[in-house]
């Protein structure tokens, strides 16, 4: 592009301006925020570093997916979680977090009779 009003302007140079002044595209899309995991994407993580050994890891995404029990029926999928979550904390040496404490307590009390 020739501009007889500015002669030797190059506008590559403006452009080359322009992008060290507001940074790069890939920049400004790094700022922008992303939804949160869904509960299936957890449990895929979770299920991921369990089946690699990687408790900690998986403990952390069990247990951020487990529902508490509110007295009913637990359904099928977070009977697995649960379970999951359980064998997580037992490799990790932290037996007292792997089984619920209602049920320690009826343990302590039963065997105390």
């Amino acid at each position: 592009m020739h501009n007889s009003r500015y002669p030797g302007f190059q506008p590559w140079i403006l452009l080359s301006v322009g992008l060290a002044l507001i940074g790069s595209p890939h920049a400004l899309l790094a700022d922008t925020p992303t939804a949160p995991p869904t509960a299936q994407q957890t449990y895929n993580e979770a299920q991921a570093a369990y089946d690699k050994s990687d408790w900690p890891t998986a403990i952390k995404g069990f247990a951020s997916i487990a529902r508490p029990d509110e007295g009913g029926e637990v359904s099928h999928a977070q009977g697995i979680i649960r379970a999951r979550l359980a064998q997580a904390y037992a490799h990790e040496r932290q037996p007292e977090e792997a089984v619920p404490s209602r049920v320690l307590d009826h343990m302590t009390v039963s065997s105390a009779r």
